[in-house]
């Protein structure tokens, strides 16, 4: 009877284990995909939960005692989306960035968080909001962004310093992205933000840091940075309306696609 006791004490145990592990395994599973999976920009905000980088500025907002309309905000969104696509402030410096990250004009998400966690001296003055950045290590070509407030629009203005032909312009709808006043950190009062940062980032961002690279005959990290053999054969499965489309893109896809078709 000891004997039969025992073996079904020890069965039991075995069961219970076997049934906790994936249990356990599942939700330390769940654990990682959530770290992984946590919004890193500003276009993975979903109405879920904000990036660390949109805590960080609004955060500095609020101790700061700025009160923030949803003009600023729109200018805010620019400063990060300019980050975002690796330029930097240029009073920023960081010699232990050289370890980690070799190509500077690249995004770094440590140093992006840095520098989201305040705003540069002078941002806003006289309802005009001023912004300079830098692509390292290119810090000759200053990047000067302006932006104003027409009735309802968000006028942007960008300037390459030493390029010419460098000025990009864009319109903005402010109420297509914040849809209300209240508190900076609500999901609620946000939207569309996705939609935002690729207009602004194709507009803007790309096209200035592209344009800075080509300057020096680099490749940016895009499409038109590809070999011309690559994007030979990537044009070869396009179709003809899909090849028109790319062709009313820039000069250089232009070219390509009309050396494609002779």
């Amino acid at each position: 009877m000891a004997d039969s006791k025992s073996e079904k004490f020890v069965h039991n145990n075995v069961n219970s284990e076997l049934e906790n592990k994936p249990k356990d395994c599942g939700e330390s599973l769940a654990i990682k995909n959530r770290e992984v999976m946590e919004p890193m920009l500003l276009e993975d905000c979903d109405g879920s939960k904000f990036p660390l980088c949109f805590n960080n500025v609004f955060t500095y907002c609020i101790k700061s005692g700025i009160c923030v309309d949803k003009n600023d905000t729109m200018a805010i969104f620019i400063y990060i989306m300019m980050l975002e696509a690796g330029f930097v402030t240029p009073d920023y410096s960081n010699p232990q960035e050289e370890s980690t990250c070799n190509v500077h004009s690249s995004f770094h998400y440590q140093r992006f968080l840095h520098l989201t966690r305040a705003l540069p001296k002078n941002w806003k003055q006289n309802n005009v909001y001023n912004f300079t950045f830098i692509l390292a290590p290119f810090t000759q070509h200053q990047c000067s962004i302006t932006a104003i407030v027409i009735a309802d629009d968000f006028v942007v203005n960008c300037k390459v310093k030493g390029i010419s032909n460098s000025t990009f312009c864009m319109l903005i709808d402010p109420s297509m992205y914040v849809v209300q006043s209240g508190c900076l950190l609500s999901l609620n009062i946000y939207q569309n933000l996705k939609t935002l940062s690729v207009t602004f980032k194709n507009i803007i961002s790309n096209s200035v840091k592209t344009l800075i690279l080509d300057h020096y005959s680099l490749r940016s990290s895009s499409l038109q940075g590809l070999p011309p053999e690559i994007l030979f054969n990537i044009f070869n499965y396009c179709d003809r309306n899909t090849i028109n489309c790319i062709k009313r893109t820039c000069r250089y896809f232009e070219k390509m696609c009309t050396k494609q078709a002779s």
